[in-house]
């Protein structure tokens, strides 16, 4: 972890964010969670109460992420989505989770129903908007998504330069297919940026497979043996 930064506080404020991001009631998660170091960071695996691994949190270690990103909750359908110290402030605020990602002055105004969004060249299997993006301090676009779960164009433009095999890869694709595009993007991505753009792409095309496609990237240090 980053010296001197205040990671997720395990574990209420970690069932709290998975029942929001995730959708999975925090009653039926076991807690502690399953803790175990990777190559760059730490997991928090959490389990449900057949004991099945839910969602995870991965907090960098230096390596493992791009400097500001000190946590990433990957949900069970592959959604992932970054938390910086300053966003944990917020969530536990008096304001409440409610305004987590309601930066003041934004709002989504809803695209073309049929905008095919470059890379691509097939219109969005979900819908698209409009929503300003907000810095972060490790340069990945936010908000991905507009507060209905519409793709938000400003963060699909912001990845395509950096990730543009993985967002042109199309619905009928596997896994490996997936892997293979983050590996080829490689130099001009990061492994925050790929994950991101996996869950752009994924909204995009319908994707919905098992597991996190993106997890490889932090299991080793040269994951696409470079």
């Amino acid at each position: 972890m980053t010296e001197g930064v205040t990671a997720v506080v395990p574990y209420c404020t970690d069932v709290k964010l998975i029942e929001r991001e995730c959708g999975i009631d925090s009653d039926s998660l076991r807690v502690p969670p399953v803790e175990e170091p990777i190559p760059g960071a730490s997991t928090r695996v959490y389990l449900d109460a057949a004991g099945s691994p839910t969602a995870s949190f991965l907090t960098y270690t230096g390596s493992g992420g791009p400097p500001g990103a000190v946590s990433t909750l990957v949900c069970p359908d592959g959604h992932t989505t970054d938390f910086s110290p300053q966003d944990i402030d917020d969530f536990n605020s008096p304001a409440g989770p409610a305004d987590h990602h309601d930066p003041p002055g934004q709002s989504s105004v809803p695209a073309d129903i049929d905008q095919v969004l470059p890379p691509a060249v097939v219109p969005a299997a979900s819908a698209v908007c409009e929503e300003p993006l907000t810095p972060t301090a490790n340069g990945n676009p936010s908000p991905l998504m507009c507060d209905d779960g519409a793709i938000n164009v400003q963060a699909w433009e912001s990845l395509a330069s950096s990730n543009p095999s993985l967002l042109a890869l199309g619905s009928d694709v596997t896994v490996e297919d997936v892997q293979q595009a983050i590996c080829s993007d490689r130099i001009g991505s990061t492994n925050q940026m790929a994950s991101s753009a996996y869950e752009l792409a994924a909204a995009y095309y319908g994707w919905a497979f098992p597991g996190d496609p993106t997890a490889f990237l932090y299991e080793a240090d040269d994951p696409c043996g470079d």
